[in-house]
């Protein structure tokens, strides 16, 4: 079934947002600081995965600038959770943004393992919208 241009932005949008997070969580392994914007992605990315766990409010406690608008990013995110099947996965990515001390190299490990995983089905969802892409 084709999608929608809605679709394909949103799947779009999903992945410049990880793509950024990705970034910024690089910058901290190398001693970097947390940004505000990664701060931001990683409590919305929290407030979505503690949703789709519990059952819970999906779009009750997310910013204004959220990744997860719209059913095609949530589906994404849900995708990516059951791909990683990671049970601590919440635990480790609240560790980044903790702000006691420094934060252990095996939580932002985790997180930029999760983001770019969000960002290569956030693509392929892009791809496949129009039935383009690499198969």
């Amino acid at each position: 079934m084709p999608g929608t241009l809605d679709d394909n932005t949103y799947s779009l949008s999903l992945a410049f947002d990880a793509r950024e997070a990705v970034k910024s969580l690089k910058a901290l392994r190398r001693g970097g600081h947390r940004g505000e914007q990664l701060k931001q992605a990683i409590e919305d990315v929290i407030a979505s995965l503690d949703a789709l766990n519990t059952g819970s409010r999906l779009f009750g406690h997310l910013s204004d600038a959220s990744s997860f608008q719209s059913y095609e990013q949530i589906q994404t995110l849900q995708e990516v959770q059951a791909a990683l099947s990671d049970d601590r996965l919440t635990e480790k990515l609240r560790n980044v943004i903790t702000d006691s001390g420094g934060v252990p190299n095996e939580s932002i490990d985790v997180a930029i393992q999760f983001f770019t995983a969000l960002q290569n089905r956030a693509l392929q969802r892009y791809n496949q919208t129009f039935g383009v892409g690499v198969y």
